[in-house]
């Protein structure tokens, strides 16, 4: 059914605060929204194949943080300069494996720096 002129504005505002808000629990950022919206099947299968091969989103980042955590009290704090975590975004997945043709190998990565040492 149309929507009348007087309350087209107000729908598209609920529209858009929902959309906003939806995105805003997208943990993989813009891309991922335009993914969502652009292709919602192939973002819908994506999720559902890194769900079933991961877990949720919770349990991915769940399953980052230990790792952190256990790289940080087994290493030489004098040695580590910081360790970062994150899961590879749906758009990014997607990209590889259909637009270049490669392997997933990489969905959860812990990224460790460790401190250069001083020229003598």
């Amino acid at each position: 059914l149309p929507i009348p002129a007087s309350e087209w504005l107000i729908h598209m505002r609920r529209m858009l605060l929902g959309l906003l808000g939806w995105s805003a629990a997208c943990s993989s950022g813009a891309e991922d929204v335009m993914l969502a919206l652009a292709a919602p099947e192939t973002y819908r299968l994506l999720l559902e194949w890194r769900r079933h091969a991961f877990g949720g989103e919770a349990r991915i980042q769940q399953k980052l943080q230990h790792a952190r955590g256990l790289i940080l009290r087994v290493s030489d704090p004098e040695l580590v300069e910081s360790v970062s975590v994150r899961s590879k975004g749906l758009w990014s997945t997607f990209h590889k494996a259909c637009m270049r043709g490669r392997g997933i190998h990489d969905v959860l990565a812990v990224r460790l720096i460790v401190r250069g040492c001083a020229a003598n």
